[in-house]
C-alpha cells in the first residue's frame, strides 16, 4: 500500500499502515493525557504532530484501513494468517487480525491459521 505523505515546512515524510494506526492511537491516549503534541515515527525520522489534528481524523483513518482491508479479504479465495508465539507462550493476535479473520469467515472464505 503506498503510504500518505504528510507535508511539513521543511520535507516531506512518509507513514506507514502501522504508523498511522499507532499515531491515531497514540493522539487519543495524549489526549486523555491532556498532551498537546505526539511524536510519531516517519521514514524520514520523528515528526511531531498535534493531537487535537491526528484526532479529529482517527476515525477516518482506520476506517480506510479496515475497509481496505476487508476489500482485500473480499478479492481473496482464502486467508492464511501466521500468528506468532510471544515470550510467555500466548499467540500474538490483534484484534484487526481477529475481525479480519471473521469477517473472512462470515464471508465463507477458507481461514487458515498458522
Amino acid at each position: 500500500m503506498p503510504s500518505r505523505r504528510r507535508s511539513t515546512s521543511s520535507s516531506s515524510v512518509s507513514i506507514g499502515r502501522r504508523g498511522r494506526i499507532h499515531a491515531a492511537q497514540l493522539a487519543l491516549q495524549a489526549l486523555e493525557q491532556g498532551s498537546t503534541t505526539i511524536q510519531v515515527q516517519a521514514a524520514n525520522g520523528p515528526i511531531t504532530l498535534k493531537t487535537q489534528d491526528v484526532a479529529q481524523i482517527s476515525g477516518d483513518i482506520l476506517g480506510q484501513i479496515y475497509a481496505r482491508d476487508f476489500k482485500m479479504i473480499d478479492q481473496s479465495d482464502m486467508i492464511i494468517s501466521l500468528v506468532p508465539e510471544l515470550p510467555n507462550g500466548k499467540p500474538a493476535l490483534s484484534s484487526g487480525v481477529e475481525r479480519e479473520l471473521h469477517h473472512a469467515f462470515e464471508a465463507g472464505k477458507e481461514v487458515y491459521v498458522v
